[in-house]
């Protein structure tokens, strides 16, 4: 388990980003629509001239995806996001992705980062035994034919990015759907996955071979990585200026490598009391804690991948020694840190 499980604390508004969105609106003109006339009679406020970085809550979404099955009659809409939007779409998200090292490196990034795409769903990396599996398990409470749309268009996203980075033909190990089957469309799933897909299952997940995580990508550039993955976190930290526990990790981003992070310094910089911070912050649902190992867990695993020692991490997170760190990294993720050292030239 890997630092989304932490994160997943302070985000407190469920938002799809128009990058994707743009992409659902394309599919829903392929089908003949008319989609400009019929959101501006639906009130529905989506257009491809948003911004790619915008986000559209999910309420929005999920009357626009309810409009898209009236429309279409096709449950299985979500299944064909992936023609209408190519792996390189979501800018540095997508540059981090696709110059990684490993399949294991691209499922671990997507999992950590997927909230740049969307909050409706969290991405859970487990390895266990011979096999190894991508989790995508929803993180808000949407009508059970949006989910399957959502959920379809996750899965399918997900092959044809590793597909596009590696090989076309791949072919994972099988394929879970917490969605009931569609009887006549099971050969849909089997045609675009190349297994037969598990529906009625307790999770929705995509697995692995164990030995396919491992196996060096073609397109692999860990410095091209790093510089991206900076950009994303960076992009994330300033996503939501209006929600405050967004504004603290962005603070907090800024303020840990210098040292001078303290509860009392934060709640300053907003012009509050000690009370009025923690105020704020539960009705937030969160703490000054969970945003601090928020940052702390993003920042260690970007610190390992680049190859830095414990003790300097330690020392970068605001730790007095390694075993604070060691122990509060094994409390995040359940292992111990592991420094991933870059290849050498």
């Amino acid at each position: 388990m890997l630092c989304n499980d932490v994160v997943c604390d302070y985000m407190t508004e469920s938002y799809t980003s128009n990058m994707a969105i743009r992409a659902a609106i394309q599919e829903f003109r392929s089908y003949g629509v008319d989609v400009e006339s019929l959101l501006a009679e639906e009130g529905l406020p989506l257009r491809d001239s948003l911004g790619a970085m915008e986000r559209v809550p999910l309420e929005t979404t999920q009357r626009f995806l309810q409009l898209v099955l009236k429309v279409t009659g096709d449950a299985c809409f979500g299944l064909n996001f992936t023609k209408f939007v190519h792996p390189t779409s979501f800018g540095a998200l997508s540059a981090t992705l696709m110059s990684s090292s490993t399949l294991r490196d691209f499922c671990q990034r997507l999992s950590r980062y997927y909230e740049f795409i969307s909050t409706n769903h969290l991405l859970i990396f487990e390895e266990s035994g011979d096999e190894a599996r991508l989790i995508i398990r929803k993180n808000c409470e949407v009508e059970p034919e949006v989910l399957r749309v959502l959920e379809d268009a996750l899965l399918s996203m997900v092959l044809r990015m590793i597909r596009f980075m590696y090989r076309e033909d791949y072919t994972p190990l099988k394929v879970e759907h917490i969605a009931e089957a569609i009887s006549g469309r099971e050969h849909d799933y089997e045609a675009f996955f190349g297994v037969p897909v598990r529906f009625s299952s307790r999770e929705t997940a995509i697995y692995f071979s164990r030995e396919d995580l491992d196996i060096p990508m073609p397109a692999s550039n860990p410095e091209l990585s790093k510089i991206n993955e900076r950009k994303v976190i960076e992009t994330l930290a300033k996503m939501d200026t209006s929600d405050m526990p967004s504004q603290i990790y962005g603070t907090l981003l800024e303020l840990l490598p210098g040292g001078n992070f303290e509860k009392e310094v934060v709640a300053e910089r907003f012009a509050m009391t000690l009370e009025e911070f923690d105020e704020k912050l539960a009705q937030a649902g969160t703490t000054f804690s969970r945003l601090l190992d928020n940052v702390r867990c993003d920042l260690a695993q970007l610190y390992l991948d680049e190859g830095k020692s414990v003790t300097e991490i330690a020392y970068l997170l605001g730790y007095s020694n390694s075993s604070n760190f060691t122990r509060a990294y094994k409390r995040w993720t359940g292992n111990r840190p592991s420094v991933n050292r870059p290849p050498t030239s």
